[in-house]
């Protein structure tokens, strides 16, 4: 039994020592262990304020109930981190993983390999944008293992900017390649326009 409680004053509660509980039933009635005591003088009043009982690790086996990061054997990567892009093929575990250097944790290392996280991945089929080399990206790590880098998505910056300016109303939605082959989405004139370098159109 854990708790506290309040009585007129008294010098003869000790910590360390033993005190008899009486009236509060059955199942709490009976000497409990002080663990903490509080005198309080105040207005010609003196209470006296009694811990008791002992924490449940004292006498209980507390069980790690969450993982380790990297399953404990190496440290763990903790959060994201920001990578730049050094090399799209020839991953040595034909894996499609894309080579990136992080900064943050391996300034001169050839990089690491990460996965790609896509939003349709299947076999033989799914989306394929791979990000151009020099591209900031944010990495996340499985199980926060460093040996285990995917990446979640790529960044614009000042140096590296978006083909569009953000406006308020948001209309403009698109996709534009590196040589220029663009579809564009315009949701105030519900149009969708296909554009090539040589402007070319389908609408």
């Amino acid at each position: 039994v854990r708790g506290r409680m309040r009585f007129q004053g008294s010098a003869k509660a000790k910590i360390g020592g033993v005190i008899e509980l009486k009236g509060v039933g059955d199942r709490f009635n009976g000497d409990v262990y002080v663990t903490a005591v509080q005198q309080d003088i105040s207005a010609g009043n003196w209470i006296t304020q009694v811990e008791f009982g002992l924490p449940e690790d004292w006498f209980a086996e507390q069980h790690q109930l969450i993982a380790p990061a990297a399953s404990a054997l190496v440290p763990g990567v903790q959060g994201l981190q920001i990578g730049v892009v050094k090399k799209l093929h020839e991953d040595p575990e034909n894996n499609y993983r894309v080579q990136v250097s992080v900064p943050l944790l391996q300034a001169e290392t050839e990089g690491v390999w990460a996965r790609l996280a896509k939003f349709y991945a299947s076999d033989g089929i799914g989306a394929f944008f791979i990000p151009e080399i020099g591209d900031e990206v944010v990495l996340g790590y499985l199980n926060s293992d460093p040996a285990h880098p995917v990446i979640l998505g790529s960044l614009y910056s000042g140096k590296r900017k978006p083909p569009y300016q953000p406006e308020e109303q948001n209309n403009t939605k698109a996709i534009l390649t590196r040589s220029k082959l663009r579809v564009e989405f315009d949701e105030e004139k519900k149009v969708i326009t296909i554009i090539t370098p040589a402007q070319n159109r389908v609408v």
